[in-house]
């Protein structure tokens, strides 16, 4: 933990006086919430998330606390267009049954500022701007940036960036929209990476000097990276000039390879590359000496004969695993695709 974290913490102990225990029920995922501090090793559907309709492709800002939004593409709205939308996730210890509960939060309204007093950095507005009528939205992907900010039982930034692809004009192409001017705008296209063809799903490598997508531009999908120059995100991003764009030759196979996320030195996708256990399979790659590992099946505990995709991963403090959330179309959902959650092994080098 961060020093600052230990200081804030204190703060609010010492604040609260005699509920300084109720106090540190609340902050986020203390050690001795959790007897076994594990996330379940099984996939577990994410219920009231889910629709009959197709849910999947999910992000979740970069905020710690056991309260979070979650956003999807989706197409409950139209049964054919899909949309991002937003639902708020809790992630609690059940103190009653000391029972792990993984739940929508229909308390709190979607769309609530993280940062007191700045309104426009309601993520509630990112969707007003990305969101059309007659494309697919797909693949959001949130970057905090700004000022962290911390409150009783999370800390965020007061600026985010959120990336995603829409098919407006015809192939799906990597967009981009921001409040780092105060309100989100209208969306950007990132030019260096978009093609005449499908590119989707855009991932930044922990140091921000890269950016992975997937891309069908050589005919089946395969993941690719560009190297990036700017000061800042939003300068890499807005930069148009042209740049080398690779095809990694390790992460990518001769089949669809796509939806590529990175959390530190782990990277996770889907494909249906022979090997698997039937349909798309989800992987996991590590960064080690400067590049990417051989990709490796998450295995028949996750992977199923149905579909299994877009993978994301989250690290919550106090957890001896981390915390995953795909998407699949198996049996036992809602209908359609349905969000999942599970635990998988932390990866050190």
């Amino acid at each position: 933990m961060r020093f600052s974290q230990y200081i804030f913490r204190f703060f609010i102990i010492a604040s609260c006086g005699v509920l300084a225990a109720l106090c540190l029920t609340s902050c986020p995922m203390n050690d001795s919430l959790l007897k076994s501090n594990i996330f379940p090793d099984n996939p577990v559907n994410l219920g009231e998330i889910n629709s009959p309709f197709d849910d999947y492709n999910s992000a979740f800002p970069p905020v710690l606390g056991d309260t979070f939004p979650l956003y999807f593409s989706s197409n409950r709205r139209s049964d054919t267009d899909f949309d991002i939308i937003g639902k708020i996730l809790d992630v609690k210890l059940d103190r009653s049954t000391d029972i792990l509960v993984i739940a929508e939060n229909k308390n709190i309204r979607f769309g609530t500022s993280f940062a007191p007093g700045r309104s426009t950095q309601d993520l509630n507005f990112a969707l007003e701007m990305i969101n059309t009528r007659t494309a697919d939205e797909l693949g959001p992907y949130i970057i905090g940036q700004g000022s962290r900010y911390y409150s009783p039982t999370s800390y965020g930034y007061d600026g985010y960036i959120v990336m995603f692809a829409n098919n407006l004009e015809g192939n799906h192409d990597i967009k981009f929209t921001h409040n780092l001017g105060r309100s989100f705008g209208a969306p950007q296209s990132v030019e260096f990476v978009n093609s005449t063809a499908d590119d989707a799903y855009p991932t930044f490598t922990q140091d921000s000097s890269a950016l992975y997508f997937c891309s069908n531009r050589a005919g089946t999908f395969d993941l690719y990276s560009a190297s990036l120059q700017g000061a800042s995100i939003q300068e890499k991003l807005e930069d148009s000039a042209a740049r080398v764009v690779h095809r990694d030759t390790v992460l990518s196979s001769q089949h669809d390879d796509k939806c590529p996320f990175i959390m530190g030195n782990i990277l996770v996708f889907t494909s249906n590359r022979p090997g698997g256990f039937g349909g798309y399979d989800l992987y996991y790659s590590l960064w080690l000496n400067g590049r990417w590992s051989q990709p490796v099946n998450f295995g028949e505990r996750i992977n199923t004969r149905y579909d299994e995709y877009r993978p994301i991963i989250k690290d919550f403090y106090g957890f001896r695993n981390n915390f995953m959330i795909f998407s699949s179309n198996r049996l036992g959902g809602k209908g359609g695709f349905d969000l999942y959650y599970v635990g998988v092994p932390k990866q050190d080098n």
